[in-house]
């Protein structure tokens, strides 16, 4: 079915793809790789990341599809997040390009290009908007070691 909706679609210059309902831990995903690999069609890997989702979950997510090589992602919900740097910071170390932004459920409405510029100054807003709560023995914890070999 696969190949056949990509034939019907090769006049197009970009068709998206979802593994609808299939999670990073979902068995059925390496199935999935697979038969997109076997459409013997140019696919270029996308993940679509929550802007909502914790790093450490990104990075998970990231390691769980890494044999689908993405080389870029859309980063999504951005109208949900109180704060995007994990989202960015998680993008940036794993080399990914962010292509595309969405901010709401009605698609293609609501998704767009994505700009730096934009959403650099979105995460200022956004940092501003819900400053960080910090304790002292948080950044204890964190950074107590360093004035230790000074």
């Amino acid at each position: 079915e696969l190949r056949i909706a990509l034939a019907r679609l090769s006049d197009r210059k970009l068709v998206l793809i979802d593994t609808a309902g299939m999670g990073p831990r979902d068995q059925k995903l390496a199935a999935q790789f697979a038969e997109l690999q076997a459409a013997r069609r140019p696919i270029r890997t996308w993940l679509v990341l929550s802007a909502t989702t914790q790093a450490v979950d990104q990075e998970d997510i990231l390691r769980r599809f890494a044999p689908a090589h993405a080389e870029a992602c859309v980063l999504s919900k951005l109208d949900e997040a109180t704060r995007i740097g994990g989202a960015l910071s998680t993008v940036i170390r794993h080399g990914l390009t962010i292509n595309y932004l969405c901010d709401g459920q009605r698609v293609p409405e609501d998704i767009r290009l994505a700009r730096a510029d934009q959403l650099v100054l979105r995460a200022m807003q956004l940092a501003r908007q819900c400053p960080a709560d910090i304790h002292d023995g948080t950044l204890a914890l964190q950074f107590g070691n360093l004035h230790a070999g000074a």
